[in-house]
């Protein structure tokens, strides 16, 4: 008898395991690649015919557009075949990542995200025209975490943050225990979510995967425990793989049914209220090599494209507006086909692979270099349907992208002289000011005096704003950073062991940290005057030359700087790989920041909060620091635009601007950073190595409040998007405007001309009002906001001004029909 009672436990416990084996599950299989990342020929006859073969069977695709151009010319009869298939109405394919590239999109800027999307939809429905665009997925951390505001306007309603099967950069925070969750940006756009649930773990003896990537028994059994009615697993396999469908190995889970996204949400679609995830950017956990040369040198040029293909479009609107300069369109096609190629996570994340001059880094270094040469040349001819004066002389053109007004110092070369001048120019919001080259001579003849002296071997800086004190004794360090408008309030942690803007890290061959404040510097004044002053710091680290240049401006905000170091050779920096490297070994030599080397900006006593921009968003760290050592560790410590440390109780902060997208150092007990240089193994063993000198532009601003009240998002804006001076012929003195905002915290995303509008892209900057006026200064037929996927709505009109209505980070895009300006 007592047998037989201890034997009711162990039939329960059985009953409960074939009660959840019976339950119905699901799984997303299908391709991710491409024609660039990896898609052999033939594939495409390869997946219509295991498509025939297994009629229960249904793929969701990311493959980059271009591959259809490819298989058009290559196989003609299978592509038709690929055509009828995913346009039938009752289709067994879906395209759940259309995007040009299949960007991180977390390192990118929010214009680039959408322009990813809008012309990679127009590639596909170029071959497709019936394609739908319902549900995003990636196999890869595609992600960030105001997406839903892009999706949201390109009309798509559902997404996914799992990426099981290819975690090698990482993967989002774990969230929830439902089948679908509210995933909710920061300006209230919402799309229904299926989220790596909590139960989903991250694999054993894996530093790529989660449970979910094979439907393992384990990961489906722990989904129903915890309150997944219909769990779903997914793995999208890397074009190229021969084994048609997914889930051939033993162990998976059963009974388990394939799904395309769409009608998976369409089928299980709640009506109840669920919880709501206000995804952080945090919540996006990857680690690439930051700090290696090659993915520092992809990162910079990325950016430099980002920010300039944007302004080139906003010139040549100006330009096809006021002086009927026809709009080139194709060459804005290709600019941003090479921008949107060089965002491919595979630039990122595997910048070696490829052969001798096809490597990823060696791609990037072609397509922008073409992106560069348009954007640049669309400036010229922009610049040049200007001069149009017979009687005119000799000037300066300055372009303002912004709108709002600007009064900034510049500094022009002349064109015969080559002689450099500085003055005060204004330029007007979204316009241009022509100044002559008679009056910017004149306005110089009298300017007499400095801003810097030399006092006790230290050189002071002496701005409207600030009194800075650089120590050669100590690397060059500043040693005082003074804020005159906040009664002289100074901005250096003394209590600190650190030395501001100094370089620390671990150099291999020494085996210890090494700080450049331990090695004297030599000063030079490169200029000094009553508008600007410009000084160079030349030292050496670990016996490797490096410069600095620091410059200010007479009432400037920024201290702007430029780091030069001029290797000799290749220096091992960084965390020591201890043994062979394994991949599936998660402790990685790359992951810790504090060995890199990096500049460091001691600041906030006892660290301080910290927060940081990201697309459409600003993000308050939740970390108590970025340090971490294993892939199961991950935390998210990436610098997309800016970072803002700052002392809640003291009321003040500084923030540190990057050129590109990297990571940053911040702690408790330690201060901020921003990482420089990393020299050694990453991801799949490879060497990463100096190749070349390393070249950092950053900016550092000291502020009073955070940052809203410091406004550093358009600080930021006005450090990316500089007055653009171009020397002029046969031009009279003149200035204009088409554009200006009512307040501050509003960003013009982007301008440019389709057909017969003019498109304005208007975004919130998180400290705008939700309700402001936007002036245009021309006359139009017609006005129209414009989602993303051509849904229109009516603008509201206040007299000469149009009603803006756009919530904390939200963004807008109006169509101005038949603008005439005067």
């Amino acid at each position: 008898m007592k047998n037989k009672w201890k034997a009711l436990p162990l039939l329960g416990l059985l009953l409960i395991t074939m009660t959840l084996e019976a339950q119905q599950s699901y799984f997303i299989d299908g391709y991710h690649g491409g024609v660039y990342g990896h898609y052999p020929k033939g594939y495409t006859r390869f997946i219509v015919k295991q498509l025939q073969k297994h009629s229960n069977w249904k793929i969701n695709l990311e493959i980059e557009p271009e591959t259809w151009d490819k298989e058009r010319i290559e196989d003609p009869l299978y592509y038709n075949a690929f055509a009828e298939i995913i346009q039938d109405s009752i289709s067994r394919i879906e395209y759940v990542n259309p995007s040009y590239a299949q960007s991180y999109l977390f390192n990118c800027s929010a214009e680039s995200t959408i322009r990813q999307f809008s012309i990679g939809l127009e590639k596909v429905r170029e071959h497709f025209p019936d394609v739908l665009f319902h549900t995003y997925s990636s196999e890869e951390p595609c992600f960030t975490a105001a997406l839903p505001a892009i999706l949201i306007s390109f009309g798509v309603k559902y997404a996914s943050s799992k990426n099981p099967n290819t975690c090698w950069g990482g993967y989002t925070t774990a969230f929830g225990n439902q089948n679908f969750i509210v995933w909710k940006a920061a300006d209230g756009s919402e799309v229904l979510c299926v989220p790596r649930y909590e139960s989903e773990k991250l694999e054993k003896k894996s530093t790529w995967q989660t449970n979910a990537w094979r439907h393992s028994k384990e990961y489906v059994r722990d989904a129903f425990k915890s309150g997944v009615k219909y769990p779903i697993g997914m793995c999208l396999q890397d074009a190229g793989w021969r084994g048609g469908p997914w889930l051939k190995m033993s162990g998976h889970y059963m009974p388990v049914e394939f799904t395309l996204w769409s009608d998976y949400f369409k089928k299980y679609e709640p009506t109840t209220q669920l919880q709501e995830w206000r995804m952080s950017q945090e919540d996006i956990r990857v680690s690439l090599v930051w700090g290696a040369q090659v993915l520092q040198k992809i990162a910079q040029r990325v950016r430099y494209i980002e920010n300039l293909l944007p302004q080139s479009e906003k010139i040549a609107t100006m330009a096809h507006l006021w002086k009927g300069l026809n709009w080139d369109y194709w060459k804005f096609r290709e600019a941003w086909r090479g921008l949107l190629l060089s965002q491919h996570h595979d630039c990122w994340i595997v910048p070696y692979n490829g052969g001798k001059g096809e490597t990823w880094a060696d791609k990037v270094r072609d397509w922008t270099s073409v992106s560069e040469n348009y954007g640049n040349k669309i400036i010229n001819s922009s610049a040049h349907s200007f001069c149009d004066n017979v009687i005119g002389t000799d000037g300066v053109l300055i372009f303002n992208t912004l709108g709002y007004p600007r009064k900034e110092i510049v500094t022009v070369s002349h064109p015969k002289t080559h002689k450099e001048y500085t003055f005060d120019a204004e330029v007007p919001a979204m316009g241009y000011t022509i100044y002559l080259w008679e009056e910017i001579i004149n306005q110089s003849q009298n300017i007499k005096g400095g801003m810097i002296s030399e006092k006790n071997g230290k050189y002071v800086i002496d701005t409207e704003k600030y009194c800075v004190v650089i120590n050669p004794r100590c690397g060059g360090a500043i040693e005082s950073l003074k804020v005159k408008y906040l009664g002289n309030k100074e901005f250096i942690d003394k209590s600190s062991p650190y030395f501001f803007n100094t370089l620390r890290g671990y150099f291999a061959e020494q085996k210890k940290f090494i700080s450049s404040s331990s090695t004297m510097a030599r000063v030079t004044i490169l200029v000094d005057n009553p508008f600007k002053a410009k000084v160079q710091i030349d030292s050496k680290i670990a016996g490797q030359p490096y410069s600095q240049i620091l410059s200010f401006t007479k009432d400037g905000d920024l201290i702007d700087c430029e780091l030069h170091i001029n290797w000799e050779s290749n220096v091992q920096i960084g965390k020591e790989t201890i043994g062979e490297f394994k991949a599936e070994n998660p402790v990685k030599a790359f992951y810790n920041d504090k060995y890199k080397l990096h500049l460091l900006f001691p600041s906030i006593v006892n660290g301080g909060i910290l927060d940081k921009n990201a697309p459409l968003d600003v993000c308050r760290s939740r970390e108590e620091d970025t340090f971490f050592n294993s892939w199961d560790e991950i935390k998210h410590n990436i610098i997309l635009n800016w970072v803002d440390n700052i002392d809640e109780t003291a009321q003040n902060g500084i923030s540190l601007f990057s050129d590109h997208t990297t990571s940053y150092l911040h702690g408790k007990n330690y201060p901020l950073g921003l990482t420089v240089q990393y020299s050694g193994i990453g991801l799949w063993g490879r060497n990463y190595k100096i190749a070349e000198p390393t070249i950092v532009h950053y900016a550092i601003l000291p502020h009073s409040g955070d940052w809203r009240s410091a406004d550093v998002p358009q600080h930021n804006i006005r450090w990316n998007e500089p007055l653009l001076t171009l020397n002029v012929s046969n031009v009279q003195k003149a200035s204009a405007s088409l554009f200006e905002f009512s307040q501050q915290g509003y960003e013009i995303m982007a301008c440019y001309i389709d057909k017969d509008n003019t498109c304005l892209r208007i975004a919130n900057t998180g400290i705008g009002n939700k309700i402001a006026e936007l002036r245009i200064r021309g006359n139009y037929e017609d006005l129209r906001w414009v989602e993303l996927d051509g849904r229109s709505t009516k603008v509201v009109k206040l007299g000469d001004e149009i009603q803006l209505t756009i919530p904390s980070f939200g963004f807008k895009t109006l169509y101005i029909k038949n603008l005439c300006v005067k």
